[in-house]
């Protein structure tokens, strides 16, 4: 298996996230070596790799993995832009590509991305939330406040597109550039001129604590990645949440490795085989509407809850879990405490004190 990582970056959230990730999918793994699961007498191997901001780069590195290695599945990428490409290549070679952080909506659509999955939840859901909290409390407008990639285009489309069908109004579309870090125009005077007092931001998220749910008995994740990563280690209660849903990614493939492998037991045939040639865009794995059929009917308890993909989109059909919090002063700062949680597909309810993945 391929792991693709972003480059750890100046940033201690984006440190966080691409650390913990990779730790993640690592521990998926060994955790596999662990279980004794092998294919064709063989345990389960991995390779990680740290991408940087250019959009053909993890394009390159999975190809020079290829070209050492029969590669049947990747975990990554971590940005939008390079899933559309990867998922193309993943397409023409016939191997799966599941993400653990890219929430692109166009990317749902299972007929363009027949190879892409993914285990966090897509715009789609988050945007659907959204909705129902306006209908909940009779909100009828906003203004949306976006990032200028395709994390922030694709969810701004998305949210207009249901305001727009449950009869709500997007007031104002606000950029936020990238490029300068800087609100395009002037903030203040697009809020004082404007009519609503809603502002949605969709910029990249302020990370929040996770926990690991009761997917694996006795904390046996946590327990691997502490052995053999000690330094990197942050405590249970400390993962990045985008980690956990690394995590899943990577046993969606040893789960479906393992079942493939199962159906496979009287072939002749090599499990892993790929038509040979020396060019890594003319490879393509023998079995592949083999594992992609046993990857669509994945089923199992992850560690940020149930983990299901159906044959008709990239996305997994529940474990979309969202709470809003209340900003309140206090001595120290800000506290931001929670007061409605949304859970799959259901309304918005009053917050339990529950553990929560956002």
């Amino acid at each position: 298996l391929l792991g693709l990582f972003d480059n750890v970056s100046n940033t201690s959230e984006s440190a966080k996230l691409s650390i913990h990730s990779r730790a993640m999918f690592k521990t998926a793994v060994l955790l596999s070596q662990k279980y004794n699961r092998r294919i064709e007498e063989q345990l389960i191997g991995w390779r990680s790799e740290e991408t940087d901001g250019d959009i053909i780069d993890p394009l390159s590195k999975t190809c020079q993995a290829l070209s050492v290695s029969n590669i049947v599945g990747i975990v990554g990428p971590g940005l939008s832009r390079k899933a559309h490409l990867l998922a193309a290549f993943s397409k023409r070679i016939g191997i799966p590509v599941i993400s653990y952080r890219v929430t692109d909506p166009e990317l749902s659509d299972q007929n363009a991305f027949p190879n892409f999955y993914r285990t966090v939840p897509s715009d789609n859901s988050t945007a659907l939330a959204i909705v129902k909290l306006f209908i909940q409390f009779n909100s009828t407008s906003c203004i949306l406040i976006y990032q200028n990639d395709p994390f922030g285009s694709g969810a701004a489309k998305v949210i207009h597109e249901l305001f727009i069908h449950n009869d709500l109004l997007v007031e104002k579309f606000i950029i936020f550039d990238l490029a300068t870090l800087r609100i395009r125009g002037d903030l203040k005077t697009y809020l004082m001129n404007s009519a609503t007092r809603i502002v949605i931001l969709w910029v990249q998220p302020n990370y929040v604590h996770s926990i690991l749910s009761n997917a694996l008995k006795h904390d046996a994740a946590y327990q691997i990645w502490q052995k053999y990563e000690p330094e990197s280690f942050p405590g249970s209660t400390k993962v990045n949440f985008y980690a956990l849903f690394a995590f899943n990614a990577t046993w969606s493939l040893i789960q479906s490795l393992d079942k493939l492998c199962s159906t496979m037991r009287n072939d002749s045939s090599s499990y892993v085989s790929f038509t040979e040639s020396s060019l890594c865009f003319h490879r393509r794995f023998v079995h592949s509407d083999l594992l992609l059929n046993t990857l669509s009917r994945t089923d199992f308890l992850g560690v940020s809850g149930p983990i299901k993909f159906t044959s008709n989109t990239t996305d997994r059909i529940n474990g979309s879990h969202y709470y809003v919090q209340n900003v309140q002063r206090s001595s120290n700062g800000l506290n931001f405490v929670p007061v409605l949680e949304y859970v799959d597909s259901d309304d918005w309810k009053m917050f339990k004190d529950t553990s929560v993945i956002i």
